[in-house]
Formats: C-alpha cells, structure tokens, sequence
C-alpha cells in the first residue's frame, strides 16, 4: 500500500505566508530597502531605527493605506530564500484590529506584475510578537506569485493594510528590508500528524521534527502552509 504522508496545521485555517517570529540565523543579506527616504504613507523618523540613520513610520487614521517604493535600479536577489523586514508596532490591542497587512517586491516597476506578494497580518498578532521592533521572515517559496519575478532586478516594493476604526492610532515602522539566506521554512516547531496508507486511525504526532523533503511528491507528501504551528 502507497504510504501517504500529509502534513496537517491544526491551528491554521486560513493561509498565511510568512514564518512567526522566531529568530533565525541570517546570511548573504542583501540590503533591498534601508527606510532612509519617505514613501507613500511613511514619513522618515530618525528617532528608532534598526540599521542606518532612519527608518520609516506611519501613524493608522481613517482607512486604508497603500504605500509603493520604486527603486533607482534593479538589486540582484539570486540565491536568497526569504525576504526579512524590521517591523515595529506601537500598541498591541490595536494591532489585533488590523484586518490585512500586505508586502510585495516586484521587478516590473509597478504593482501586480512580475511579483512575489505575502500577506503577514496573522504574524503581528502572534503571541511572541512584542511591541517595539520584531523581525518578520517571508519565505519566497511560499509567497503568492503574479508573473515571473525576475530575482536579478528587483525594483520594487509595496505595504499596504486595511483596519477597522479600532486600529486607529497604531504606529508601524519599517527598517532594514533585505533578502538573505536563512534555509526556508522554519518546521522545527511544526506539530506534525502522519497518516500511513488508509487507516486514518495509525496517526501518531510528531513534535519538534524537521520537515521531510517535500520535493518527493510522487510518494504522496503534501505541504497545508509555509508556516509552523
């Protein structure tokens, strides 16, 4: 009988695509935004900052916010598997009101082409999240794809978020947007639950387990979500 091994997030119904906020080991950054110019919705604050001599702040009012940075020239991402980004929130009660957080990079200069998008608002809301500076790790294998992303000339990014009237006067900042190499998805606390050929009652949990390589679909691995529990 054909083993079928298939890895369920008990907690996660909703799919998100970025990894909580547990440290990784970071190497061959590339700096893609160092928040030291204002852009949309975002004034420079030169007061709180992660690297450099600013980053960039937004205080919430009224709705929505769309906030889009185009770059001088195109930054080479080739070889790296996630997008890290310095995020500082105020208030946490009001970060529970946020409805949707969304970050983007694009090599086409503009919006909803050529790119990897990454919806993170489930992150700000997850109990090791603090108030004042997190680091939030997007995992590019995982992200929603428009197009074909070029990785040698990124060119472009974008923050948005829409919130209920409860979130107003939150204060996020943004810093130190790179690519690096961290090895992907984060699974050592992934709570696995395994189902070997028919018998669904054979299910035995693992906890604390790497995750087994996904690239062996044809034995019946499946992947729910890029995230751990």
């Amino acid at each position: 009988m054909k083993k079928v091994l298939t890895l369920l997030i008990a907690t996660l119904l909703v799919v998100t695509f970025c990894t909580p906020m547990a440290a990784r080991e970071e190497s061959d950054a590339v700096l893609l935004f160092d928040a030291e110019k204002a852009f949309g919705s975002f004034s420079l604050d030169r007061n709180e900052m992660t690297e450099g001599d600013a980053s960039v702040s937004v205080k919430l009012s009224g709705e929505a916010f769309v906030a889009g940075y185009t770059f001088p020239r195109g930054v080479d991402i080739t070889g790296c598997d996630t997008i890290a980004i310095d995020i500082y929130v105020s208030d946490l009660d009001k970060v529970a009101a946020l409805s949707n957080v969304f970050f983007e990079i694009s090599s086409s200069g503009t919006c909803d082409k050529d790119e990897l998008q990454w919806e993170f608002a489930a992150q700000l809301k997850d109990a090791n999240f603090e108030e004042g500076w997190n680091t939030v790790y997007l995992d590019l294998g995982v992200a929603t794809e428009a197009n074909n992303l070029d990785e040698t000339a990124i060119n472009f990014i974008r923050f948005y978020t829409f919130h209920s009237a409860a979130a107003n006067g939150l204060v996020i900042k943004l810093d130190n947007v790179r690519a690096c190499v961290t090895g992907g998805e984060d699974f050592s606390d992934m709570e696995l639950k395994a189902y070997q050929g028919d018998n669904s009652d054979a299910d035995v949990i693992i906890q604390g387990q790497s995750a087994p390589d996904l690239t062996k679909r044809d034995e019946g691995i499946t992947k729910v979500a890029g995230m751990k529990k």
